[in-house]
């Protein structure tokens, strides 16, 4: 056999050799890769699922290796969130400050998605959900825009600085979270006499109003993918269109209570999850207070009612951790010092409710 002959074929055979080390080589990595993954969406998943059942502990030890991915894909910035999340709930030492630290990160991040982003700004904002004024001064206005945020708000009253949070989530990504959050932002002062600049009450409250129309049909419409985020949103939706509703003179006592009844809805068919016992209470709680003050006869007529509602609060004296964030909601709203009607509204419902009046009594002391 000729020598150039026999070059050709050691070149092929080298070739190939190459070729099926290349080939193996390949399948390992990707094997790797494949076990890589399924070990991140295991953890993901064992995160989650703890986080449902109140184990922040375990959530935050679960998700942190997936959350620390250097990547943007839907389960990394979805661990982020819950992270976060887990360490609000949690609570200790600097828990709150860096939980709204992540959000803000990601807020900010323009390498993220549009929707991740306005999550992120959501999020921002649905932590007023507790009413956790000096969080609000000190973490979640602090630093710039945020800071000047702060410009729109009035004495005592935040919810012009929310609102902008919200706006920034609104005009990234459109969603009905986003809209009913600028709507309550505008409805709850009205209780206190409050307008927005430039308009008078009715002018303020038909304002609102189109952007709860907007957030109910995008509500309806698309499905929001945490059920206690879902479930959050229509009460917020309730309790802004009941004030709206007031402001107007044109109370439709079904379309009110519609979205309340929603919120039971989805605590029935969203799954285990903590969050939703502090979420059913509020619910209860703003329930009863639309009975009472916007039904015709309210008092007479749903008083029994308002009592079944609101029956369940002499289990919240207990220490179980998903009645942490409601007895936090109703003590900040009690303790603060300038006007609120929801504290006056509080005390007339516990002339109602004898479970009521005891949880009011534990934390207001």
């Amino acid at each position: 056999m000729a020598i150039g002959t026999k070059r050709i074929l050691w070149f092929i055979a080298i070739v190939a050799v190459l070729i099926v080390l290349s080939a193996i080589f390949y399948l390992y990595i990707r094997k790797q890769n494949q076990e890589s993954q399924s070990a991140l969406i295991s953890a993901y998943n064992n995160g989650l699922a703890a986080k449902r059942t109140g184990d922040y502990e375990k959530a935050i030890t679960e998700l942190l290796p997936v959350a620390s991915q250097k990547n943007y894909d839907f389960i990394t910035l979805q661990a982020e969130f819950a992270v976060a999340w887990s360490k609000f709930s949690r609570n200790a030492l600097n828990d709150r400050a860096e939980a709204i630290s992540t959000f803000k990160k990601i807020a900010e991040d323009e390498l993220a998605s549009s929707c991740s982003r306005a999550s992120a700004y959501n999020n921002l904002a649905l932590t007023f959900l507790n009413r956790d004024y000096n969080l609000m001064r000190t973490e979640v206005f602090k630093g710039e825009p945020y800071e000047s945020y702060l410009n729109f708000a009035q004495e005592g009253n935040y919810f012009p600085a929310i609102r902008q949070l919200a706006l920034s989530a609104d005009s990234l990504c459109p969603n009905g979270l986003s809209k009913v959050v600028i709507a309550l932002s505008y409805a709850s002062p009205l209780n206190d006499g409050i307008t927005s600049p430039g308009k008078d009450k009715r002018e303020t409250a038909e304002f609102a109003l189109k952007y709860l129309n907007d957030a109910k049909l995008l509500m309806t419409e698309t499905k929001i993918l945490e059920p206690v985020l879902s479930g959050s949103a229509w009460l917020i939706y309730s309790s802004a269109i009941s004030m709206l509703n007031e402001a107007l003179n044109n109370i439709n006592i079904k379309e009110i209570t519609s979205g309340y009844e929603n919120v039971f809805s989805i605590e029935k068919t969203g799954g285990p999850d903590v969050f939703f016992g502090s979420l059913d209470l509020v619910t209860r709680l703003f329930y009863a207070m639309t009975l009472y003050y916007y039904a015709s006869d309210g008092e007479k007529n749903y008083s029994n009612k308002i009592r079944d509602l609101l029956l369940p609060f002499s289990e919240v004296n207990k220490s179980d951790p998903e009645y942490f964030s409601v007895r936090e909601f109703v003590k900040n709203i009690m303790i603060e010092k300038y006007p609120d009607h929801l504290q006056k509204r509080f005390r007339v419902l516990a002339s109602i409710s004898p479970e009521f009046k005891n949880f009011l009594e534990s934390v207001s002391r």
